[in-house]
């Protein structure tokens, strides 16, 4: 797998996203981009309208003056940018350097080959101080890599911004990676997520197996 050339494979023009879609040449569609991305590797994205509460199916819009974080709290914020991506490119969010020195933390995750929408992104205030987000605020980056193969043609779309997000408990997703895992050596990482996790969660687990 390479790493694509994003100022060579991006466009805001849609016809030609299409055209393109199914080559070895196809192109990241992108609704917002500079007229050249000052990295050629990556793409960054930027604080949309809308802000979600996790496990509240409710969403919000981010006003002029902007959306405060508080400390300790986590949200999903949606990218101001519309993406499509085809079928045989993915692409993996990261947080920026600038952000994490504030003490803000980007859940890193992948797009899907064949997306199309706008990323929701978590993010965590972990500072012991309010930190205010603006629309169009950089926030993360993404790069893009080839695909050895061609998806199929379903196209996966989140850019409904009233779908629900239930999420399950930390010790219940901790259990489920660990027993999902099939390597012969378990990261040691997974190990001491293990252990936090029981002895803060004693009484939940106990309740899983009674």
């Amino acid at each position: 797998m390479a790493i694509v050339n994003i100022n060579r494979r991006m466009t805001s023009e849609y016809e030609k996203f299409q055209k393109s879609k199914k080559s070895n040449d196809s192109l990241i569609y992108v609704d917002k981009i500079p007229s050249r991305s000052p990295h050629e590797l990556s793409l960054d994205l930027h604080v949309g309208d809308i802000y979600e509460i996790v496990n509240q199916n409710k969403k919000y819009k981010i006003s002029e003056q902007g959306l405060v974080l508080s400390p300790g709290q986590s949200i999903l914020i949606e990218i101001n940018e519309f993406i499509e991506i085809p079928n045989n490119i993915f692409g993996i969010v990261t947080g920026k350097g600038s952000k994490i020195f504030q003490g803000i933390f980007i859940s890193t995750g992948k797009i899907d080959a064949g997306f199309s929408g706008h990323l929701k992104i978590a993010i965590y205030n972990g500072s012991n101080k309010k930190i205010t987000l603006k629309k169009e605020d950089s926030l993360c980056s993404c790069i893009f890599l080839n695909m050895d193969t061609t998806v199929s043609n379903n196209v996966i779309k989140t850019s409904d911004t009233s779908v629900n997000i239930k999420k399950e408990p930390y010790y219940k997703r901790v259990l489920s990676t660990v027993s999902n895992n099939n390597q012969g050596v378990m990261p040691i990482l997974y190990i001491i997520t293990l252990i936090i996790t029981i002895l803060s969660n004693w009484d939940k687990i106990k309740n899983l197996f009674s």
